[in-house]
């Protein structure tokens, strides 16, 4: 292979990394801006949060438009579209009289959702670079200051490791609350848009699980899309096998999958989860499964299908109806 193929082959793929101004080690390790282009922030504005987000307990997302300044740099736009971030790389802080202070959080915004996130992304339309913090600004208690989001952000090459800083760094600072201010959580629609089809669990023969990895139990649900053509795709994921009360029982292993639509069907998405059902405690009576999708950018469908009932596993076509996805709070 010829050395300029083997170059195009490598074209690293670019993320954003939003850096803490207090992340004084990781830059003194940084060549100095000697050549890299200048970052520019074009625009900050607040967006109204989707259901999706809402969900989750987010109430405000804060979008931020980066141009570049000077000649176009040849990798600009050109990304793979696998994005990393942290949110741990910004801080909300509380100032006052030009004088900053950290924000301190209750120990349990440590558990998942945090208190926020953040998204890099590519906008093909704009050619523009954005970075998107989602805020649980309803999570804290009114203060007498204002509350800032600080962070510093610059385009990495994200195929080397450690990341090579391809664009010099600015900085952000911006307001998110004004002093005393209430932030209420976010009212959107809860209706997901998905309607359920069918509900059927299958039972491998035993040949079958000998090539699948040995799973017993397999539950299909078939979903009508009311809003088909609706942009974002889809997120599957946390399902889980719960007793009566929703509580999470450990013991099998297990699998899940989804396809938004099919061909021959293009409003039906398809949700699979598959078990080893036998290896979950026989004193476990009453068994479910827990399964969350939602598609584009609406409030998630969760689906509680029957396993094991009395004691008797279940299969064949069954009745699912969809569960309350009652709102996060921190």
């Amino acid at each position: 292979m010829k050395r300029r193929e083997l170059f195009w082959m490598l074209i690293p793929c670019l993320l954003f990394a939003g850096m803490a101004l207090w992340m004084r080690a990781r830059e003194a390790k940084l060549p100095p801006d000697d050549g890299r282009i200048g970052l520019v922030i074009e625009k900050v504005e607040t967006r109204p949060i989707r259901a999706k987000d809402a969900a989750e307990g987010y109430d405000t997302e804060v979008a931020v438009i980066l141009n570049y300044k000077g000649p176009k740099p040849s990798w600009w736009g050109k990304q793979s579209g696998n994005y990393g971030g942290s949110e741990h790389n910004a801080r909300l802080f509380y100032e006052a009289n030009g004088k900053m202070k950290a924000a301190k959080l209750p120990p349990h915004f440590k558990d998942a959702p945090p208190i926020f996130y953040w998204r890099p992304g590519w906008k093909s339309d704009t050619e523009r670079y954005e970075a998107r913090y989602f805020l649980k600004l309803s999570a804290l208690p009114p203060r007498p200051e204002k509350t800032v989001l600080r962070s510093k952000i610059a385009v990495e090459d994200s195929a080397l490791s450690p990341h090579v800083v391809l664009s010099q760094s600015v900085p952000l600072v911006f307001t998110v609350r004004q002093p005393k201010q209430i932030v209420k959580p976010a009212q959107v629609s809860r209706d997901p848009m998905l309607r359920i089809i069918k509900t059927e669990i299958k039972k491998p023969t035993a040949a079958e699980q000998k090539t699948n990895g040995g799973y017993d139990t397999e539950v299909q649900i078939s979903l009508l899309d009311l809003k088909p053509n609706d942009p974002g795709g889809s997120t599957h994921g946390g399902d889980e096998v719960v007793d009566e009360k929703g509580n999470q029982i450990r013991g099998g292993k297990g699998w899940s999958t989804s396809s938004g639509t099919t061909a021959s069907d293009p409003l039906r998405p398809i949700l699979k989860f598959g078990c080893t059902l036998k290896a979950y405690p026989r004193s476990q009576h009453n068994i479910f499964v827990k399964m969350k999708y939602s598609q584009g950018d609406r409030w998630p469908l969760i689906v509680k299908v029957p396993l094991r009932l009395n004691g008797k596993e279940i299969k064949g076509k069954v009745q699912a109806k969809p569960e309350p996805f009652e709102q996060k709070s921190s």
